[in-house]
């Protein structure tokens, strides 16, 4: 595997671990507030793996955009400067994961037809409520998330040309040309 596709598949697992410790928080948050007899700390596990595969059609390619993106974006970069753009990145993740999650997940049913709502500006609170929520929560996690790995990334070594550039073609051209 290129080490272009080796960032693509870490950036994937990273923001999967990422959406899950969002998961985790959230409904670890929501198992306090409305705690239900049968219920354990288990099941907000459970929950928060179960909300990771749901979302990770739009997780899994956005942390692979990510894991592409990262060693341009700390190649050369002190420590501290790689994690605050790291978490500059999380940041916009955070902002399109809530968007997403309103949108895709939360919202699907009525934007495609088969629901209906009675009382539409009370439907038209609950959304911005939900999506405020979304938007409070992902983006400190996200920043966070994604400005450790930037900086864990910055301290790597990185190899002297760019895979964006190197598309598997170089090592052929090289041979051709000595």
């Amino acid at each position: 595997m290129t080490h272009l596709g080796k960032r693509i598949l870490a950036g994937a697992l990273i923001a999967a671990g990422g959406a899950f410790v969002w998961a985790l928080l959230s409904f670890a948050y929501w198992f306090y507030q409305h705690h239900n007899p049968g219920e354990t700390i288990l099941h907000v596990v459970v929950y928060a793996g179960y909300a990771v595969l749901v979302a990770s059609w739009f997780v899994l390619p956005m942390g692979g955009i990510l894991g592409a993106l990262m060693m341009r974006v700390v190649r050369g970069c002190s420590p501290r400067r790689a994690l605050v753009r790291g978490a500059l990145l999380g940041i916009g993740a955070g902002v399109i994961a809530a968007i997403f999650t309103i949108v895709f997940i939360d919202e699907w049913a009525v934007l495609s037809g088969p629901a209906t709502i009675v009382d539409r500006a009370a439907g038209e609170r609950g959304v911005r409520n939900r999506l405020i929520g979304y938007l409070t929560s992902m983006i400190p996690v996200c920043g966070i998330w994604v400005g450790i790995w930037a900086y864990r990334w910055s301290k790597r070594e990185w190899p002297n040309k760019p895979d964006a550039v190197n598309l598997g073609f170089t090592s052929q051209l090289h041979s051709q040309d000595q």
